[in-house]
């Protein structure tokens, strides 16, 4: 595949996309009536609806080529990768904030070293700096699971059999946000 790189044109239409995932950004996801869970899976399903109708767009900031773009520091795609962590860090918020998430349990099973890790990003003006180390990890895991879903389906790594794709791929999301839980969320 020939090295592609990232236009300010594709860039920008990023950015608008990933501000209004079918309409979610952070102040819509405050504003909404859904519990944290069912966001999370509404919001994770928005996003995979826009991959796979902009695949190559995805690949070029997710895939291998996408590194290449946020390392050269394009201040639309800053702004397009931003507003995709914001929107999940509003979520993460008002999980935390509902009590869903088990911030003690995966705090618990942080190593010293990853705890200064989050620490320091935390005081990056990234918008998480009111979160704590649990649900800044958590957003870390539900981030990682869902772009790894959405890219080994784009790549084709899915087995063949398991061709509902979408019924998969609900599962996955669910399971990642469940596994965060206090109790399953369902």
């Amino acid at each position: 595949m020939p090295r592609m790189i990232l236009s300010l044109a594709s860039a920008s239409a990023l950015h608008s996309r990933s501000a209004g995932w079918r309409g979610y950004d952070s102040s819509s996801v405050a504003a909404t009536q859904l519990p944290p869970g069912e966001q999370w899976l509404a919001v994770s399903q928005a996003h995979r609806a826009w991959a796979l109708d902009h695949q190559a767009e995805y690949l070029l900031l997710y895939g291998h080529d996408g590194a290449c773009a946020v390392k050269q520091r394009n201040p639309q795609v800053d702004r397009a990768f931003s507003s995709v962590v914001n929107v999940l860090f509003s979520i993460m918020r008002r999980a935390v904030a509902a009590g869903e998430i088990d911030t003690e349990r995966i705090e618990a099973a942080m190593p010293a070293s990853l705890r200064s890790q989050l620490a320091t990003w935390r005081d990056e003006d990234d918008g998480g700096g009111d979160l704590p180390d649990g649900a800044l990890a958590a957003c870390m895991i539900t981030y990682a699971q869902l772009h790894g879903a959405i890219t080994l389906e784009l790549l084709g790594h899915v087995p063949p059999p398991l061709a509902d794709y979408s019924a998969l791929f609900d599962l996955e999301m669910v399971h990642a946000y469940a596994a965060l839980c206090w109790q399953p969320f369902t």
